[in-house]
């Protein structure tokens, strides 16, 4: 039979005070370690011993009234307390599986989300691998949503509450200084948005989310900044600026080497190029779509550029290339003289042109004018 687990909880009967817009809800209820074909589960119980329902408040309790209940009252022995979901005013997010239990230290790719959640309220879970977030919400659709985290720890997994039929475990093990319960308006509709639009892409097997390959950085790098990193996989610069923030909005210090791997969309890659053209500081990895219009700061501005002698094919999180190559050539792309010269002795191999002329002709309003590129 399979060892119990050991269970981690604070001082019940004096949670943080973050906590208090909870505790004010009669959503009580309590749980306890159930080993169920070969697993070790949390089923909800009563305050009287019965089997609790997500869906019935007629099973739920004050919060006194499950506190003395864990504490032994009749005759449970229970592991814990739970707060039921169900027409509450709070958005949760589980991040499993993000943290090592012995020392504390949180994973990349749960950070990002703790950062982007603000002051919200923060916990560990009772298997002390995992956090919550707990914060106010304004509103919205009821959500219940999971999904499993690529290239993580085992079972690494992020998931998503909102006015749901679930309880979520209390444990008062709070992680920062959140004192006043707060409202992370749209963290969920981040998360949504990101995790749903990799699983689309998933299922097309055209994710947007594509990793380079590392033989590439390493012959170009170091970099000093990567604007647009993937959620996934390790960085590929001294500073990265992952999901949910926009590396767009943000200031990329001119001193700093940018490497650039934007979304290969249409859409999307159009007012990513610009900005690397203005900085004029870094190497970009794109298609060869040298026609288009979203190509022209290109032509304008770098300093180089690099046309790959091969298609390539991008890698995922655990760093083993994707099936199919990336449709289309690839070019790397130089501004400034320092990414110049890293293009330049690279060893990369293909064709490597610079110091050309840019002209355009035709009518000054016409939306596709005729482009000349002179090699000087």
């Amino acid at each position: 039979m399979k060892q119990k687990p050991h269970t981690l909880k604070g001082d019940l009967a004096h949670l943080p005070a973050a906590l208090a817009p909870l505790t004010a809800l009669d959503h009580w209820l309590l749980w306890r370690w159930e080993l169920r074909r070969g697993i070790w589960t949390k089923p909800p119980y009563t305050t009287g011993g019965g089997r609790a329902k997500n869906n019935d408040p007629a099973t739920w309790a004050p919060y006194q009234a499950a506190l003395a209940a864990a504490d032994g009252g009749n005759g449970g022995s229970f592991d814990g307390i739970g707060f039921a979901l169900l027409d509450t005013p709070f958005d949760v997010v589980d991040l499993d599986h993000c943290l090592d239990p012995a020392t504390g230290q949180i994973d990349e790719w749960a950070r990002i989300w703790i950062d982007a959640a603000g002051g919200a309220y923060i916990e560990r879970t009772p298997s002390g691998e995992g956090l919550r977030i707990i914060a106010g919400t304004s509103g919205g659709e009821k959500l219940h949503r999971k999904w499993q985290i690529r290239g993580a720890r085992e079972k690494a997994a992020i998931e998503i509450y909102r006015s749901a039929e679930r309880y979520i475990t209390i444990t008062g093990l709070q992680v920062g200084a959140c004192e006043r319960l707060g409202q992370v308006n749209g963290l969920l509709d981040q998360i949504r948005t990101y995790f749903g639009a990799q699983h689309r892409g998933r299922e097309r097997e055209q994710s947007q989310d594509n990793l380079t390959l590392r033989w590439i950085i390493d012959a170009l790098g170091p970099f000093e900044l990567d604007p647009c990193a993937s959620l996934h996989g390790s960085p590929c610069a001294t500073h990265v600026i992952r999901p949910p923030a926009d590396g767009l909005a943000l200031r990329w210090p001119p001193e700093m080497l940018v490497r650039l791997n934007p979304p290969f969309d249409g859409y999307q890659v159009a007012k990513w190029i610009q900005r690397p053209a203005d900085h004029g500081n870094g190497i970009a990895l794109l298609h060869a779509r040298t026609e288009t219009a979203w190509f022209r700061p290109c032509w304008k501005h770098a300093s180089a550029i690099l046309f790959m002698a091969k298609r390539i094919a991008f890698c995922r999180a655990d760093g083993t290339a994707q099936s199919a190559n990336s449709g289309a050539p690839p070019v790397l792309i130089a501004f400034g003289d320092l990414a110049k010269h890293r293009l330049a002795s690279s060893g990369i191999l293909g064709a490597l042109i610079h110091d050309w002329d840019w002209i355009t002709a035709g009518a000054p309003d016409s939306k596709s004018p005729m482009i000349s590129i002179s090699l000087r």
